[in-house]
């Protein structure tokens, strides 16, 4: 139920929206730093492998190798994809 519904000037007014996206903040994090943003555990615990660690950097070149396939597949903006993934890193 809405009790009571605010336009969307009202919230950019007040702080609560901007005009800068997810992806804006993400890359102004990893140009800033280069720290460790992920930490994979191995999906084997008895493997002995040690944790994978990726960097913002890392992350953010992964992102857009993932961005680019899927633009050299034919997929563009306001296309509704289905992905299904294990819940493995590797």
């Amino acid at each position: 139920m809405i009790l009571h519904q605010k336009n969307d000037r009202y919230w950019t007014d007040a702080g609560a929206w901007g005009d800068k996206s997810f992806i804006d903040y993400f890359k102004n994090m990893f140009c800033r730093t280069r720290k460790v943003c992920l930490v994979i555990l191995s999906t084997r615990s008895s493997s002995g492998l040690k944790p994978e660690r990726l960097t913002y950097t890392e992350l953010s070149k992964a992102i857009d190798a993932v961005a680019e396939a899927l633009l050299d597949k034919g997929i563009r903006k306001d296309d509704i994809i289905m992905v299904q993934l294990p819940n493995i890193w590797n």
